[in-house]
């Protein structure tokens, strides 16, 4: 249970949730390693713990809240202009 509140995030109601959801896909994919898949959840763990302290809750909410990229104006015409010659 630790590690699903530590790698989901605890400031949000779907962090644990996530951290659930991720403990089952490690355990479905590293099962067949033995007690080895501990040593890996211990290293998620740990990363997570370093590098990700809010959990991957934290990531989503930095993620939506980072700044929009502004509208990009179209490129206006050029200013200078051909000199055209006034004889018909």
């Amino acid at each position: 249970m630790l590690f699903m509140a530590l790698v989901g995030g605890l400031r949000s109601q779907w962090g644990p949730l996530l951290g659930a959801l991720l403990l089952f896909v490690l355990q479905e994919s590293l099962g067949h390693l033995g007690a080895w898949y501990l040593a890996g959840l211990g290293a998620v763990a740990m990363v997570f713990a370093l590098w990700l302290p809010r959990g991957l809750a934290g990531v989503w909410d930095d993620w939506r809240a980072r700044p929009k990229p502004s509208a990009v104006t179209p490129a206006s015409p050029s200013t200078t202009s051909v000199p055209r010659s006034s004889t018909p």
